[in-house]
């Protein structure tokens, strides 16, 4: 899932690089195609979070089952607080 989510992202960056740096001699030069890309690149990100999503909960799920003795440092404050059974 990590290599399709960095793949969806790439494109989609890819993507908005395209439609904001507008260079005719590299991209298509009909100007009528950037709301296509816009669209696109908006489908393609929105795909992107949604793996990224689904890869989070399910480690949060597998730790939550397991319950391993864990030292992590994690910035996502609802993460620790769903995970985390004491703080240091």
């Amino acid at each position: 899932m990590t290599i399709t989510a960095r793949e969806k992202a790439d494109w989609s960056y890819k993507s908005e690089s395209r439609i904001i740096g507008f260079d005719p001699r590299t991209v298509e030069k009909s100007m009528a195609r950037r709301p296509y890309e816009a669209a696109q690149s908006k489908k393609m990100m929105k795909r992107s979070k949604v793996i990224k999503k689904r890869q989070e909960r399910s480690i949060e799920e597998l730790i939550t089952n397991y319950q391993p003795t864990m030292i992590f440092v994690e910035h996502d404050s609802a993460f620790v607080r769903n995970i985390s059974s004491r703080t240091v």
